[in-house]
């Protein structure tokens, strides 16, 4: 245990970590800090936003036909509120309008110009709700058609399945879950970056160094392989933890537990493969970010061990170390559980990733017992 504490404090050495701060922080504010900064981002997705957050305090986390009625009557009384407001300013009244519906039909240059004054310069709040309850009452108007009759048979199956369950009631929006989706596509890129930065040495100094020949004369020695690939993983278990903490902690300042209990196949949001409330949802990408970084972790201590200059490393980690923060950030983690992608496509390149790497990893094990000193 002692070695493996030792070699956990060569990987987390003062220069790495001021060095993976630094990448740490411009890789949040490519890939993260927009999620956070701007959210909600702009309008009327922001005025949809508080509007789903009384929906949800109002009916529940999902809306049936009789409270969908109530969202059209609520609606209404938002277009009466509009209707006072064009009503009372004489630039309007001067043109005929007097009513929302009429502000909505006319389409003249006048007509936008005022429009934008309405929207952009003075920003008045009823006329954004509007549009944000118009998107909301139109899609749950259209909730329940299957969106295209060609599509694979699995798929329509899906969709029917949602509709006859009523998974399809849900409030929750694809402005929340999109949201989730990026920051911890960003965080899980973050992730991947720190952990093949801090390990990607973690063989090649003793190979450098000659110090694998003093190792292999002992029985102790040649154990060391073992060990620094047990440090390797744990190390990596330790930063997967801490920028987790960290996302989570950022993120709760986006306001969205609320919706934790929500089916993830709203009316307003994506449709998935399984029915996941948020909260399993994720859970879910947090687990899958946990078993890719271990994977990653592996992958990158056994190309360290295989490399024999700084060079090469660098060389072979790269373009391998790239592949999987591809494979993190837009594909396996935040988009593996789309009706669009392969039901089997996660499963399967997860399963492949963990026994490839075991046997990859088992093989050198092996090798490291029977390797001549002279090799």
């Amino acid at each position: 245990m002692r070695i493996i504490i030792n070699e956990i404090k060569k990987i987390f050495n003062i220069k790495m970590i001021l060095l993976m701060i630094v990448g740490v922080l411009i890789l949040y504010k490519l890939y993260a800090s927009f999620e956070i900064e701007y959210f909600p981002n702009g309008r009327p997705d922001g005025d949809t936003y508080r509007i789903t957050i009384e929906m949800l305090n109002k009916y529940g986390t999902s809306m049936d036909e009789d409270e969908f009625k109530d969202l059209k009557i609520w609606r209404e009384e938002k277009e009466i509120e509009a209707d006072k407001y064009l009503s009372s300013r004489e630039e309007f009244t001067s043109l005929n309008i007097d009513t929302y519906k009429k502000f909505q039909e006319k389409d003249h240059e006048e007509i936008h110009e005022l429009s934008n004054k309405i929207f952009f310069k003075e920003g008045v709040d009823v006329f954004w709700e509007l549009q944000g309850m118009d998107s909301l009452i139109g899609l749950y108007e259209h909730k329940d058609s299957v969106i295209d009759k060609s599509q694979k048979k699995a798929l329509e199956n899906r969709e029917l399945e949602i509709i006859e369950k009523e998974s399809n009631e849900s409030i929750l929006t694809n402005i929340i879950f999109d949201n989730y989706n990026n920051f911890i596509g960003g965080f899980a890129l973050i992730i991947l970056f720190s952990i093949i930065f801090m390990l990607c040495l973690i063989f090649i100094k003793d190979r450098v160094n000659k110090v694998e020949y003093l190792q292999y004369t002992s029985f102790v020695g040649r154990g060391l392989f073992k060990k620094k690939i047990i440090a390797g993983v744990i190390s990596s278990l330790l930063l997967t933890t801490l920028f987790i903490a960290i996302a989570f902690k950022l993120y709760a300042g986006n306001n969205t537990s609320m919706f934790y209990n929500c089916n993830i196949n709203g009316f307003y949001n994506h449709t998935f493969w399984y029915d996941l409330t948020f909260y399993q949802y994720i859970v879910i990408t947090v687990v899958l970010t946990y078993i890719l970084s271990v994977i990653t972790a592996l992958i990158t201590m056994y190309l360290s061990s295989m490399a024999t200059s700084y060079i090469k490393v660098i060389a072979m980690i790269v373009p391998i170390g790239g592949s999987l923060v591809y494979l993190g950030y837009n594909s396996i983690i935040t988009k593996g559980m789309f009706v669009y992608v392969s039901q089997f496509k996660t499963p399967i390149i997860y399963a492949v990733l963990i026994i490839s790497t075991c046997i990859l990893i088992v093989k050198k094990l092996r090798r490291t017992k029977r390797v001549d000193i002279l090799y």
